[in-house]
C-alpha cells in the first residue's frame, strides 16, 4: 500500500475507525517495523488525542537521534515547549577519612581538609590528593555543569588535654569562581569536654546553585584556650540535583 499527499493539508494515508476496539491504521511486521514514519524536515509521526492517549506504548521504548543525546544513566527532560532531550545527571562523589599526614589542625587558623579515599566519583569530578605537597587543586570538587547541587558531610575536631577546651569551631564550604574565593556556607560546630579531651563536631547538608568551572573545598577552624593544635576528621559528598 502506498499513500501520497502532495497538496497543502493532504493525507497520504487516512485511516478511521468508529469502534473503540478497532484501529484507524494498523501496521504489523513479525520481525521488522510495523509502522514507519519518516520526515526530512517535518514530523515523522504525529499523534493527537483530545481526551484519550495520543501515544500508548506496550513494550520497550527507545528515544534516540537528533539532538536527544542518549547516554548511560541519562534522564529525559524537556524545554518549555516540550522538546525532549536526554541529560546525564549521573554526577556525584563521596569521600572520607582525612589523610593522616594532614589531620593536624592548629589553633585559630582555617585548615583545608585533605581526604584519604573515595567511596565513588561519578563523572571524575573530585581531585583526590595523593602523594606529598598538595597542589592548589588538591582535595577540590570542580563543578561540571550549571545547576543545583547538594553538598554535605561531617567534621570532627579533637584536642587531647585535661585542662584546655575548644570554645569555638567552624566548618566552611569554600568557593572559587572565576578566580575569586569566597565562603559559600559556614556552620558552627558543637563543642563539648570529656575527661581527657575536648571535641567539636557537626554535620551539614545544603543545596547551592553552582556554575560550571566553580571549585569547591572544605575548611575547618578551632579555637581553644590553650592555643594548642588538635586533629580533624570527617567526610564530604555532593551530587547534582538538577541541571539548568
Amino acid at each position: 500500500m502506498r499513500g501520497e499527499g502532495t497538496g497543502s493539508g493532504g493525507n497520504g494515508v487516512f485511516g478511521t475507525s468508529s469502534s473503540n476496539q478497532g484501529y484507524g491504521v494498523y501496521g504489523y511486521n513479525l520481525t521488522g517495523t510495523g509502522t514507519y514514519g519518516f520526515s526530512n524536515t517535518g514530523t515523522g509521526v504525529k499523534a493527537i488525542s483530545n481526551s484519550g492517549l495520543a501515544l500508548d506504548v506496550n513494550g520497550k521504548l527507545k528515544i534516540a537521534g537528533g539532538n536527544t543525546s542518549p547516554s548511560d544513566g541519562a534522564v529525559l527532560t524537556s524545554d518549555a515547549s516540550g522538546n525532549a532531550v536526554w541529560k546525564n545527571n549521573k554526577i556525584a562523589f563521596s569521600i572520607k577519612e582525612v589523610n593522616s599526614a594532614y589531620s593536624g589542625i592548629s589553633d585559630n587558623s582555617y585548615t583545608k581538609l585533605h581526604f584519604n579515599s573515595e567511596e565513588y566519583d561519578y563523572g571524575n569530578i573530585y581531585f583526590l590528593h595523593v602523594g606529598t605537597n598538595p597542589t592548589a587543586n588538591a582535595s577540590t570538587f570542580t563543578v561540571p555543569k550549571d545547576g543545583v547541587y547538594n553538598l554535605g558531610g561531617a567534621v570532627h575536631i579533637q584536642i587531647n588535654s585535661d585542662i584546655y577546651n575548644i570554645w569555638f569551631a567552624q566548618l566552611r564550604i569554600k568557593l572559587k569562581r572565576a578566580g575569586v574565593e569566597s565562603t559559600l556556607r559556614a556552620y558552627p560546630l558543637a563543642c563539648f569536654k570529656d575527661v581527657h579531651k575536648s571535641e567539636a563536631t557537626g554535620c551539614y547538608s545544603t543545596d547551592a546553585k553552582l556554575l560550571a568551572g566553580d571549585i569547591i573545598w572544605i575548611e575547618a577552624l578551632q579555637l581553644n584556650d590553650g592555643q594548642i593544635a588538635g586533629s580533624v576528621g570527617g567526610n564530604f559528598y555532593s551530587h547534582l540535583v538538577f541541571e539548568d
